[in-house]
């Protein structure tokens, strides 16, 4: 069946006689169509419709999605060929529009203008018998040639208006069940698929003619609605989620709105999945009004309300890690491209930190997933002490069966190296975000933890890079506690790669952080460090000028009697 483009007014056609083709090119000449509707006196429409999706009648499938217009195009040589091929199928095609009086035309067409006048007077003969034999029908005629645009110009009045009335009764007929189905809430056979269904046409119905904002209210109320009856202890009849193994639980839709819906009405979805497609159509229409700020304040929430019921539902750490990474990343990467000025929303400073929250999240989640598979080095608060570091062992798993198969992950857990290389592109890609939006204290955080994945790598020079870095923006930042473990391992990587004057450096800032040294040998060992390096030439001079600046020499008086001998001296 066809995909329904819900985005667009659709409208159904047929052709008889190859009609359409005469006149297809010509009708977007003509646009937009100005179409305007008030329901009930309350609901107003007003839309420019710029594109409008042509469908075949026969592939129309189910009358809860009909479009709004039916058109037949008809064209014949003469009224032997009216009479033979034309008048049955036009009666057929009537036969299956039953029902929809309001919204349905037949347009004559007649071939291009000849000088020869049997030609010529057949196209008022086969008119006039078309407006004969159907004449309780809305019929139209185009005659092409040089008079084709009186013909074309009363054709989309005609669909203009069929468009307009037909979408008043739509929409007069929605708001009417909706009110009553609300009114029957409390009786046994209520039935929330059903009512779903007849609201969302509602929504689809604003979608579709740019009402973004008043599409976007029903879905929300359709949200909270199923939150109190699920509080209320209402029974939806359907399993939360069906196996781990389900990868169709992933955050945006892998089918045409249609699908869900037909699953809706036959209630085959599960909890998990509706709630997955309320949040899918909901960032559709945002990010077509184009508001990513919107897009990523809900995806923070509703992923993280997600991870919250799979562990409800003992769900493995490893399906829930692995999920909320998928989520937090795919959403991240829909919202970054999106960091520009856009209508509504200038604050690409708030659009860029919640970026850097959806990928820190994604990150954090990768990190979990790590430990769970022995890729990421156990957690643990490194000090730098006499005996030298001992590298933890990593010895990755291979059985990673049960994840969401995000081809990301899939590949990270071939080796150490691929998982490195993911770790440090998503946190670089949310110190990116961070920094465009000032937060340069979380840009320190993920390059320090960076930093320490390098180091129990054994990595000490890629380490030793990153927390420079860090080590300079956060002296001016006063992180004391995240600054003083720097030092400890920038003191490592540096005694391990054998850079003495870096070390000597460490060694003195480290004894800056006196009241965060629990054990008071180690401040000794950093004295003896010091003294035992400082007689090595080449950081001397090194070692002369970090200490001048802990020092200073005040003359406070000279006498006569004082001589400058080498005791004094």
């Amino acid at each position: 069946t066809h995909k329904m483009d819900f985005s667009k007014v659709t409208i159904s056609y047929g052709d008889i006689g190859k009609a359409w083709g005469l006149i297809e090119e010509k009708i977007d000449f003509y646009l937009p169509l100005s179409i305007g509707w008030t329901a009930y006196e309350i609901f107003k429409v007003e839309s420019e419709l710029k594109e409008i999706a042509w469908i075949p009648y026969n592939e129309v499938s189910r009358l809860i999605d009909h479009p709004y217009f039916h058109v037949m195009f008809v064209t014949c040589k003469d009224r032997k060929d009216y009479s033979s091929n034309v008048k049955g199928a036009l009666s057929d095609w009537i036969d299956i529009m039953n029902g929809e009086d309001d919204s349905r035309l037949i347009v004559y067409v007649s071939r291009r203008e000849t000088s020869d006048r049997k030609l010529n007077f057949s196209f008022f003969n086969v008119s006039s018998l078309i407006k004969k034999d159907f004449k309780d029908e809305r019929i139209c005629t185009i005659k092409l040639g040089d008079k084709e645009d009186e013909g074309m110009e009363n054709f989309i009045l005609e669909m203009q208006e069929g468009i307009s009335t037909h979408g008043a009764n739509l929409m007069e007929n929605s708001i009417k069940i909706i009110k009553d189905l609300d009114k029957r809430r409390n009786e046994p056979d209520w039935d929330f698929f059903y009512f779903f269904t007849v609201k969302e046409e509602l929504a689809l119905m604003y979608e579709t003619f740019g009402k973004h904002q008043e599409a976007l209210s029903k879905y929300d109320e359709l949200e909270i609605l199923l939150m109190q009856l699920m509080e209320e202890g209402y029974d939806l009849q359907i399993p939360f989620s069906n196996d781990e193994d389900d990868n169709t639980s992933l955050l945006f839709l892998t089918e045409p709105t249609i699908y869900y819906r037909n699953k809706l009405l036959e209630k085959d979805i599960t909890e998990l999945e509706l709630k997955r497609y309320i949040f899918a159509r909901q960032c559709d229409i945002l990010f077509e009004q184009k508001t990513p700020i919107s897009v990523a304040e809900r995806s923070l929430k509703f992923i993280h309300n997600i991870i919250d019921e799979l562990h409800q539902h003992n769900f493995s750490d490893r399906w829930i890690f692995s999920w909320a990474f998928s989520a937090y990343l795919d959403i991240a990467e829909s919202c970054q491209p999106l960091v520009v000025n856009t209508q509504g929303e200038l604050d690409n400073d708030q659009l860029l930190s919640l970026v850097g929250d959806l990928y820190f999240q994604a990150w954090i989640s990768l990190e979990k997933l790590g430990k769970l598979f022995n890729f990421f080095p156990p957690s643990h608060a490194f000090v730098f002490q006499p005996e030298v570091f001992a590298l933890p062992e990593c010895d990755p798993s291979k059985d990673i069966d049960g994840i969401v198969p995000h081809p990301s992950l899939l590949s990270a857990f071939n080796s150490l190296n691929d998982f490195d290389k993911l770790y440090a592109k998503i946190g670089s890609k949310a110190a990116t975000a961070f920094n465009g939006s000032s937060r340069v204290r979380m840009t320190s955080w993920l390059d320090a933890n960076l930093a320490k994945l390098y180091f129990c790598r054994g990595r000490f020079q890629n380490a030793s890079d990153l927390l420079k870095i860090v080590a300079k923006n956060l002296n001016t930042d006063y992180w004391d506690n995240l600054l003083y473990t720097t030092y400890n391992i920038l003191a490592e990587c540096h005694r391990s790669i054998g850079d003495k004057s870096s070390y000597v450096k460490d060694l003195l800032m480290l004894l800056r952080f006196k009241s965060l040294i629990a054990d008071p040998e180690l401040i000794n060992f950093y004295f003896e460090e010091i003294m035992v390096t400082v007689y090595d030439n080449e950081v001397e001079t090194i070692v002369i000028e970090s200490l001048s600046k802990y020092f200073s020499v005040s003359i406070l008086d000279v006498t006569s009697h004082i001589s400058l001998d080498e005791e004094l001296h």
